[in-house]
């Protein structure tokens, strides 16, 4: 089990100007289970945001099935944010994580 990431598409147009960077999906045998949160004009303090997808409770689980955890780590450029899921993949993964099934 490896994370590995993919960087979304570059936002075109005016909305390259508030959103001048790529966000990053995080994936774990090749289904997404993560993100990492590009800064943009709405970010107070200009960092990088990591967050996961966890099942939710069954009580809970209605509508969605799974809730973001978010780390309250901020990491200043996309290279530190990777690095720290790198690094903490083991307790990442006891996280219970939500992997959608395609069945």
């Amino acid at each position: 089990m490896k994370f590995t990431f993919k960087k979304q598409p570059r936002e075109t147009g005016l909305s390259a100007v508030g959103s001048p960077y790529s966000s990053v999906d995080i994936k774990l045998d090749g289904k997404e289970v993560g993100y990492i949160s590009a800064p943009n004009w709405q970010t107070k303090d200009a960092k990088w945001g990591v967050r996961f997808k966890v099942k939710k409770e069954p009580s809970q689980a209605e509508p969605s099935p799974w809730r973001w955890f978010v780390v309250k780590d901020r990491f200043d450029d996309e290279a530190q944010a990777r690095q720290f899921v790198l690094d903490k993949a083991n307790a990442i993964i006891k996280l219970n994580l939500y992997v959608e099934s395609n069945t």
